[in-house]
């Protein structure tokens, strides 16, 4: 029973590990984008202008990357 329970909680961890590192890409592709000023973080301008592309981008486009 606990071999199965830490089997189970590993697959989870690997595919939580995962999605963080995945999300991590995302960020430094965003960073690379909109960080016009190259200080690490979105000011409030860079962050507005990343919302405004986002909320111009198709819905289809958008399911496509999830």
């Amino acid at each position: 029973m606990f071999v199965i329970a830490g089997i189970l909680s590993l697959i989870g961890f690997s595919s939580a590990e995962e999605a963080k590192k995945a999300k991590k890409e995302v960020s430094a592709e965003m960073l690379a984008k909109y960080d016009k000023d190259k200080d690490g973080k979105l000011s409030k301008e860079e962050g507005a202008e990343m919302k405004k592309d986002k909320a111009a981008e198709p819905k289809a486009d958008k399911k496509k990357k999830e």
